[in-house]
């Protein structure tokens, strides 16, 4: 099933995908343009000594090093929450392949999403992969030209459906509006419209 975030009743375990993105679950971006670099794979060797659980930490390596750092609180998942690697190209998906445990693009269409998943396929293999897109929506009468997830509830849902087809586990959901309110007033109308439409 597709997970998405959004306010309601729902939110409590919803609103966890929001927040991990921006906390809990880091989304690291590299910017490196020419794939995998020796610091990319040092920064991520850093974040999992950290999170191994020592209150205690070293680290030497030719980019980052320190000694006996103090490092609290522990993370609650063992090993630390999942890293996501964000970026819209094939060397970014590699390097969320080879490097993390997810993928978090960026407003990509579903097409683009599967045609990439389907290049990486022999490096993901069986292992669990998330594909977690951060995707704009705007709710209304009319589909709004550049944005993923636009026009009705109906047209929503069905766009979130083809992104489910197209390989993602989870959406994290940008809600355009004016105003706090007017984004208040989306989100509870994705909810009790469109969720029931992608339910289960």
């Amino acid at each position: 099933a597709l997970a998405s975030s959004s306010s309601s009743g729902w939110v409590k375990s919803a609103v966890a995908v929001a927040a991990t993105v921006v906390g809990v679950v880091l989304a690291v971006s590299l910017l490196s343009h020419a794939g995998v670099q020796p610091q990319d794979f040092m920064a991520m060797q850093v974040l999992r000594t950290v999170w191994r659980g020592n209150r205690v930490v070293s680290y030497q390596g030719k980019h980052y090093h320190f000694e006996k750092v103090a490092f609290a609180p522990g993370p609650l998942r063992p090993g630390g929450p999942p890293l996501w690697v964000a970026g819209n190209s094939a060397r970014a998906l590699r390097r969320a392949v080879l490097l993390a445990d997810g993928w978090h693009p960026v407003d990509l269409p579903p097409v683009e999403i599967e045609r990439l998943l389907k290049v990486a396929h022999p490096l993901i293999g069986q292992r669990p992969f998330t594909v977690a897109p951060r995707l704009r929506v705007a709710l209304g009468s009319q589909t709004v030209d550049g944005v993923p997830l636009s026009g009705s509830a109906e047209q929503v849902a069905e766009g979130l459906r083809a992104y489910a087809t197209a390989g993602v586990n989870y959406a994290v959901l940008h809600f355009l509006s004016e105003s706090q309110a007017e984004r208040e007033r989306a989100m509870n109308i994705f909810a009790r419209q469109v969720m029931p439409q992608v339910a289960g």
